[in-house]
């Protein structure tokens, strides 16, 4: 499910055509570290590239030892991406904070590089920020899969129903 929030509350929406009317820009911002480089093809970048929403970028704010080989190979080549490097330490709130200010979408989303996106997902957000004259909008509910148990579960942040893993 998705939650918008329109001034006063916030309210469970459900778009009404796949796709928002409005042409909105999309900033999809993702702080990382090199502990998730791994990630940034597999996971990330391909869950970007295959979004159905016309008009995005992708901010990648990145801290480390080291830059994303991915993202710095001289292969790797999108317009679309602003990839920001530096070997000193930020918050991940520093980091989604230069992200912004780098950012020139109309609408921000938060798109974590260890997450998996359907590709309707930016434009399901849109769509029901549209519908609901929303602010914003959040997952009210996802699934979860842990890599070391193999177990795979919703979580319902209404309903408080946890994975199990999450409940320990």
């Amino acid at each position: 499910g998705v939650v918008a929030a329109p001034g006063s509350g916030a309210i469970t929406a459900t778009p009404s055509a796949g796709l928002a009317s409005r042409r909105w820009r999309v900033s999809c911002i993702s702080p990382t570290t090199p502990e998730r480089h791994l990630f940034h093809e597999i996971a990330l970048y391909r869950c970007f590239q295959a979004q159905t929403h016309p008009d995005l970028e992708l901010i990648v704010v990145d801290t480390g030892a080291a830059p994303s080989p991915f993202f710095t190979s001289k292969s790797f080549k999108d317009d679309r991406v602003t990839y920001l490097w530096q070997a000193q330490h930020q918050t991940i709130g520093e980091k989604r904070n230069l992200a912004i200010q780098h950012a020139t979408g109309d609408i921000i989303c938060h798109f974590d590089d260890d997450d998996l996106y359907a590709p309707e997902y930016i434009a399901t957000m849109v769509a029901c920020m549209e519908a609901e004259d929303a602010d914003f909008v959040k997952l009210s509910a996802w699934l979860i899969h842990d890599l070391q148990t193999g177990d795979t579960g919703l979580f319902d942040a209404p309903s408080g129903m946890l994975h199990p893993s999450l409940a320990q």
